[in-house]
């Protein structure tokens, strides 16, 4: 069973050793070839569809920015291949996995639900810029209603004065009664400005609201952990999109793991007992050697040879 040089060169295997693998060793590393793919094609796209529409980089740099993220990826994948099969480095391996799964899952989740994104990005927006306007008219309201009865209270003064009931207590329209009828004037006029201005303001505000909606300010504004929270909003109110994210999460987080899950699934072939076999016979001779060039015997036996050279 033969298999392509570059399926050797992407599981980091000489391709002249692979032609002497046994049929089962063959198949998994044409496995493990597969399995890279994967996570490193699903990377790369969604590394130039986040590049351009989160980001809004030009096609030339959404390009660079796939290129490094699927090198990075297959160098973590290759690093995942690469470790030896033990239970401290199977933890390791599957930590690695599952981080690299995460994020991989929420980039394509922007993606994917990105209409949801933006629609509850701009709801939230628009509900605080709401609020703002609230808040802005419930304090114009309020000196509005502080300048009518300071008009009211004013001129309730100058009919009192003027028919006695309160102030001088002389029924008349003298010069007190006239100055309190200028005070109720001049607090009469500031009342109907203040009630120009806060007509003003509604409409300013009204404008206002039209414009942004009309804008995509806000989408530009929006960086990568407002829409990742904008989703998270999205969905915790909504359980038909919960599940639907949830679904996509997993089928995202097996692609993500399949180098893990097909590192995990294959056990070992005889070309890896062969390997070990050599190992301990390369260490058992290494120490033979060490231990005979070590002993007293052996100094003893090149003492001779130097004495009858």
């Amino acid at each position: 069973m033969k298999v392509s040089a570059y399926l050797c060169w992407v599981v980091g295997e000489r391709h002249e050793r692979a032609l002497r693998y046994h049929p089962a060793t063959v198949r998994r590393l044409t496995a493990f070839a597969l399995a890279i793919h994967l996570p490193v094609l699903l990377w790369a796209v969604q590394g130039y569809l986040i590049a351009r529409g989160v980001f809004s980089a030009d096609p030339g740099h959404a390009l660079a920015c796939a290129l490094a993220c699927g090198v990075v990826i297959f160098l973590m994948e290759r690093l995942v291949l690469a470790t030896p099969n033990n239970a401290v480095m199977s933890v390791l391996r599957l930590v690695i996995g599952l981080a690299v799964a995460l994020l991989g899952a929420s980039a394509v989740d922007l993606l994917i639900f990105k209409r949801e994104i933006e629609q509850q990005i701009r709801t939230q927006a628009e509900a605080r810029l709401v609020a703002l306007h609230e808040r802005q008219a419930q304090e114009t309201a309020t000196l509005v209603a502080t300048a009518r009865n300071e008009w009211l209270a004013a001129q309730a003064a100058a009919s009192c004065e003027a028919d006695g009931t309160c102030g001088s207590r002389v029924r008349s329209v003298g010069p007190v009664y006239r100055e309190l009828s200028r005070q109720a004037e001049r607090l009469r006029a500031d009342y109907e400005e203040m009630q120009s201005k806060a007509q003003a303001q509604r409409d300013e505000q009204v404008q206002h609201l039209q414009a942004w909606k009309a804008s995509s300010q806000v989408l530009d504004e929006a960086g990568l952990l407002a829409r990742v929270q904008a989703l998270h909003d999205y969905i915790g109110h909504n359980p038909v999109a919960w599940w639907a994210w949830m679904g996509m999460f997993l089928f995202v987080l097996a692609v993500e793991l399949i180098v893990v899950i097909a590192k995990f699934s294959f056990g070992d072939t005889i070309d890896d007992h062969l390997d070990r076999m050599r190992e301990r016979l390369a260490m058992h001779q290494a120490a033979s050697y060490i231990e005979a060039a070590t002993s007293p015997l052996a100094g003893a036996r090149q003492a001779l040879e130097q004495r009858w050279e």
